[in-house]
């Protein structure tokens, strides 16, 4: 799986309706729930799954029409067995179903993560009318006649350093996610020594589960377990009872093996381990010097990745910025270059997570569009009227923190802001202290 297909889309508010009530029904799932479900591979999602009521509907009015087009789909009834798990009954052969479900779940899994709860499902027949509620919603196949293929699952979610990499990729600060970390470094022989998922994309743990019982088989021994907090600088902080020095140390000399091929893996270089106990954090357990033959990879979101931007961004260059004052250093400024996101749609995306971090963002944010306007003056439009009087000390209180550690920060200083007149022409609202 590389590093790239793993694409935050719930959390970062990109899922449609449609997306977000498959991934809750996977969630919150309990034994014996009956569902309704479509299977349209030509589809964006491929698997619709509706709760079976009053409202429902939208799987057999979608099935109609998908069918009119001339596409082939699968419909029918999932089943939630004893253990979670999922049965598919359909007028389908269940092992060609089998195989058709557990292509599109590989395929599509990193754009809805929660497809990852599809493994090592099973397929059986119907022989009632899905559209009839009451039969629907008692319907249970014979357990003789449900198929199992295991194998089908392998490559849905793999427990290698590409699936670490594309977690790591794909969380944002602020996030949080789950880890194992390896007690014992000799006994993983060829296992991974970390597991990492986001919360927002696993958050009964299920994904987890299923790498660390992967990795087991790989052979991999005990380990610790808690949950990590990406920091606003972009370290990461793993926080859990059961955490000791060896761990860090052979998590530095696995990432110095495995960064080159996969760079995200360099976003855990200065990472802490937090050893907790009733709540208190006892002993915080980091060393620099452990990192110093990897990498640091770039965390987008951070002031680092602000800097980056900045003093690659040509002349006549524009980005995308969202910047507030309301977060627990100074001010904070996003920047997301229009020459890689020219409608804007992934800033946007990002929008919603930026306030979820910083939670009184929403008294000060201004965004619009900041650009080069000479080699050493920046042009900041606000998108619409905003507290300009504000802006002067922002960018001071963002140079007096960060300038001198990230000195391409200092092309602020003297900025000027921008508002539109009533006649639209464009009007200055602000300007900045020269740095």
């Amino acid at each position: 799986m590389p590093e790239t297909a793993i694409d935050p889309g719930i959390h970062a508010g990109r899922q449609t309706p449609v997306h977000e009530q498959a991934s809750r029904i996977l969630w919150l799932r309990k034994p014996g729930e009956v569902f309704r479900f479509l299977l349209d591979t030509e589809a964006d999602p491929g698997l619709v799954l509706e709760r079976i009521g009053p409202a429902a509907g939208g799987v057999l009015s979608r099935g109609a029409e998908a069918r009119a087009a001339g596409r082939a789909v699968d419909s029918g009834l999932a089943i939630v067995d004893g253990e979670d798990g999922l049965a598919f009954c359909s007028t389908a052969e269940p092992e060609d179903f089998l195989h058709r479900l557990a292509r599109y779940a590989t395929a599509a899994v990193g754009s809805l993560p929660a497809l990852a709860l599809l493994a090592d499902s099973g397929a059986g027949p119907l022989t009632v009318d899905p559209a009839d509620d009451e039969a629907a919603k008692n319907y249970l196949p014979e357990a003789a006649r449900v198929a199992y293929v295991p194998d089908l699952w392998d490559d849905l979610l793999v427990a290698d350093a590409a699936t670490i990499a594309a977690a790591l990729a794909a969380t944002p600060p602020g996030e949080r996610m789950w880890f194992w970390l390896a007690e014992d470094e000799a006994a993983a022989g060829g296992a991974l020594p970390l597991i990492v998922q986001p919360v927002a994309w696993d958050p009964n743990h299920d994904r987890m589960t299923w790498l660390i019982e992967r990795n087991a088989e790989a052979g991999a021994g005990k380990g610790g377990t808690g949950t990590a907090t990406i920091r606003d600088d972009g370290t990461i902080q793993f926080l859990g009872f059961d955490l000791c020095r060896p761990m860090l140390a052979a998590l530095a000399r696995w990432v110095a093996r495995h960064a080159a091929e996969y760079p995200a893996l360099g976003r855990l270089v200065d990472c802490q381990l937090l050893v907790s106990s009733g709540g208190t954090v006892e002993e915080v357990i980091a060393d620099p010097v452990l990192w110093q033959d990897v990498q640091r990879a770039e965390v987008p979101a951070t002031m680092r990745a602000t800097s980056a931007v900045l003093e690659a961004l040509p002349l006549g260059g524009e980005c995308w910025f969202w910047l507030t004052a309301a977060t627990p250093e100074a001010v904070f400024l996003h920047l997301v270059p229009v020459v890689h996101d020219p409608e804007g749609e992934a800033f946007r995306a990002e929008i919603p997570g930026l306030f979820r971090r910083f939670g009184r963002s929403f008294e000060d944010a201004v965004s619009g569009v900041m650009s080069r306007f000479a080699s050493d003056r920046l042009l900041f439009s606000a998108a619409k009227d905003v507290r300009a009087a504000a802006f002067p000390g922002q960018i001071k209180t963002l140079l007096d923190r960060y300038a001198a550690e990230f000195p391409a920060l200092r092309a602020l200083g003297g900025a000027t802001l921008l508002g539109a007149a009533a006649d639209g022409a464009p009007r200055v609202l602000a300007t900045a202290t020269p740095a």
